[in-house]
């Protein structure tokens, strides 16, 4: 399969695919990286870790263009923004209020 270019199936190559999906894939590493900090029992560290994927999930999906937002594009680009900035300053604020569990 020649890098780039869809494959005889129809099938986008892994190039494009991280192309147009790249900032979701970032989000989502961010993401990960905050679930494994809570699974190794520093909660609060993790928890800010995950809203800050949120957040910069909100950022991107305000400056980039919709085909470079990938599957950051759900609604509109406002609504967009608006709910994954609130779940963002949310799911911070917990975890700064919220004490660790014992």
């Amino acid at each position: 399969m020649a890098v780039g270019k869809p494959s005889a199936y129809g099938r986008p190559s892994l190039i494009r695919l991280v192309r147009r999906h790249g900032a979701y894939l970032l989000v989502l590493a961010i993401a990960a990286a905050g679930l494994v900090v809570v699974a190794s029992d520093h909660f609060k560290r993790g928890t800010t870790l995950f809203a800050g994927a949120i957040c910069v999930a909100a950022v991107l999906r305000a400056v980039l263009p919709n085909r470079a937002a990938g599957w950051l594009r759900v609604r509109a680009r406002v609504v967009d923004v608006l709910m994954l900035a609130a779940l963002g300053m949310t799911t911070l604020i917990a975890a700064l209020v919220v004490p660790p569990p014992s």
